[in-house]
């Protein structure tokens, strides 16, 4: 399983610039904003619960990051990043055959987030731990 982020998606008045290494998105000025869309691909769904990890730095602001069904319907509790966080998150999924990418969402009640995602693996829940 892996992300194309050729392939990843804004919302209304969010932007993402893609860099060498990973992406950078800039959210909306709006708290609660969906901002990207982050498919994750893969030629089989995994059955058994996964983690995914991301690797992110939050230039400014707080985000949310959330793994999320066709409907961007959260299926496992949202990660929270903050402004100068830089780190790998781990996001378990229980119910990976209903995964289909990641939502990305400002948290920032004072203006937009900009964050920039490096990587982004998958991996069995077992060998990570939400951090």
């Amino acid at each position: 399983m892996y992300t194309n982020f050729h392939l990843a998606k804004t919302f209304a008045d969010s932007s993402i610039v893609t860099m060498p290494a990973g992406i950078n998105i800039i959210t909306s000025n709006a708290l609660w904003s969906f901002a990207a869309f982050l498919p994750l691909i893969a030629r089989a769904r995994p059955t058994a619960p996964i983690a995914v990890c991301v690797d992110c730095q939050l230039r400014m602001g707080m985000i949310g990051v959330a793994v999320v069904n066709l409907a961007h319907e959260f299926l496992a509790e949202e990660q929270i990043i903050n402004a100068g966080d830089t780190d790998t998150i781990a996001l378990p999924c229980d119910r990976p055959d209903l995964m289909r990418g990641l939502i990305i969402r400002n948290l920032s009640s004072i203006g937009p987030s900009e964050a920039h995602v490096r990587d982004i693996m998958v991996r069995p829940a077992a060998t990570e731990r939400t951090i």
